[in-house]
């Protein structure tokens, strides 16, 4: 029961920094040809999904405060549901190439986050 409280109070907090994190970003970047707000959550919520999961190399079931920022905070934090919207809305206005550039953006930016999260928490947990 712990660990399903500390998952719901780590996704509760995640979806309010995407939320906060993706208006600011949109307001300040009105030039880029990208949903810029949900890349850049994504790309960060993959780098410290492979931080947190490199130092704390237990199951997120075995652990609750693992679970919370894992599960409950990354998980509400990124999101696939909404790269995948803003996608087709971009291809569907028109804007094929920008769709294009920003699937393949995501996908590869966001690989690299997390080996790169990976990498720093095992230089970390040295």
């Amino acid at each position: 029961m712990a660990t399903m409280i500390a998952i719901a109070m780590g996704g509760a907090l995640g979806a309010l920094a995407r939320f906060a994190t993706t208006n600011w970003l949109h307001q300040h970047n009105s030039f880029a040809p990208v949903p810029i707000g949900t890349l850049a959550v994504n790309v960060a919520g993959a780098f410290l999904l492979g931080l947190v999961l490199s130092l704390f190399p237990v199951r997120p079931a075995e652990s609750a405060w693992v679970a919370a920022a894992s599960v409950g905070f990354l998980g509400s934090f990124t999101t696939f549901s909404t790269l995948s919207w803003e996608a087709i809305t971009l291809f569907r206005s028109g804007e094929a190439r920008a769709a294009l550039l920003y699937v393949v953006a995501s996908l590869a930016l966001g690989l690299t986050g997390t080996v790169f999260g990976i990498w720093v928490g095992q230089r970390m947990a040295r």
